[in-house]
């Protein structure tokens, strides 16, 4: 998916304060929906959202089973269930930089680049998210003893 991406802050700050005083993880909404964006996104702030004919405000929901399951900390992929596709019928070229995974509710959950981004969707063409053509996954660090 992307060259650079992550976890949204404001989700880091929230597990953080999870995992050591028991509260803040925020109750998610589902589907979940990933949000097109024309500029880069980053940890602190989601990229403009893409606003053309053809494209849904919000973002395109995730069907079924979002993701695979992670098991002993290995990364994810997905959608599982169904391609997410949108078809340019806008009057100009749309030039894609970012995506942002929400929850229905709009809480940002992750973030990331295109690879080779921007990415143009020509008008009439199809934009689509495939099969586990998003992987998801957290760095760890070696134990130092």
């Amino acid at each position: 998916m992307a060259s650079s991406s992550g976890i949204a802050a404001t989700l880091i700050s929230s597990f953080l304060n999870f995992t050591t005083t028991g509260s803040g993880m925020p109750t998610l909404t589902m589907p979940l929906k990933a949000r097109l964006a024309t500029t880069a996104s980053t940890a602190t702030t989601a990229g403009t959202e893409l606003s053309s004919i053809g494209y849904t405000t919000g973002g395109g929901a995730f069907v079924g089973t979002a993701f695979t399951t992670s098991t002993a900390g290995s990364p994810i992929s997905g959608p599982v269930a169904n391609v997410i596709s949108w078809v340019n019928g806008g009057a100009s070229t749309w030039e894609l930089v970012s995506v942002d995974l929400t929850d229905t509710a709009a809480i940002r959950l992750w973030w990331g680049l295109w690879n080779g981004q921007p990415v143009p969707v020509i008008v009439g063409n199809t934009f689509q998210i495939g099969l586990n053509g998003l992987t998801l996954g957290i760095v760890t660090y070696p134990e130092v003893s």
